[in-house]
């Protein structure tokens, strides 16, 4: 279940023009039933294997996804995620990977309890000004995510990650982007679009 709002406010050293941002973003993200997703990845996790990109659409309660996959040596597949397992077609057949965490860090796709958490877990969060991204008009938020929710994202984490968050001015305040830092060379940046509008995704791979 997602923390209670509490642990983000009582960041030390936070502007709190960007602590109430964070949680009122908390909230509204907490209410997403639907949302495209395109994560990028930077640099190498061994969890993930090749993985440097995925672009799909997901839906809250229960979780599932569908979408593309794009391997670092260029190659792309269709997955399937739901029942915390993601199955990846390669050559015509769909090839159950494992479970979430195999191909994508599960807290970042989540809009009900993974997002929620990140954004409650931050802290000394700052505003950064506004930014413009696909179009929408945001508000920049940066600070640090501890370590103990860097390495439930990315277990080779060796400390806390450098957090970056851009949320929606204009309406309800859901989130845009996020951008995760870990050890150098490694980051990885998940943005988010179509709020709530209707997605169709199934929990059974094509055949």
């Amino acid at each position: 279940m997602p923390a209670a709002p509490s642990s983000t406010a009582s960041s030390q050293g936070a502007d709190s023009q960007a602590r109430a941002l964070l949680l009122s973003s908390l909230e509204a993200t907490k209410t997403l039933a639907t949302a495209h997703v395109v994560i990028v990845f930077q640099g190498k996790f061994s969890r993930l294997g090749e993985v440097s990109k995925i672009d799909g659409d997901a839906q809250a309660s229960p979780l599932i996804a569908n979408g593309m996959v794009t391997y670092q040596n260029g190659e792309v597949a269709p997955f399937v995620l739901a029942g915390d397992t993601v199955s990846v077609e390669v050559g015509g057949v769909w090839n159950a990977v494992g479970a979430t965490s195999a191909l994508i860090p599960s807290p970042v796709i989540d809009p009900r309890q993974g997002l929620p958490n990140i954004l409650n877990s931050v802290k000394d969060p700052q505003s950064a000004g506004s930014e413009i991204i696909a179009g929408t008009d945001t508000a920049k938020v940066t600070g640090t995510l501890p370590a103990e929710q860097a390495t439930e994202i990315l277990p080779e984490a060796s400390g806390p990650a450098d957090f970056t968050a851009w949320i929606r001015k204009a309406g309800d305040p859901v989130l845009v982007r996020i951008a995760l830092g870990f050890n150098p060379g490694q980051s990885l940046t998940a943005t988010f679009s179509n709020w709530n509008i209707p997605v169709h995704v199934t929990a059974t791979p094509a055949t």
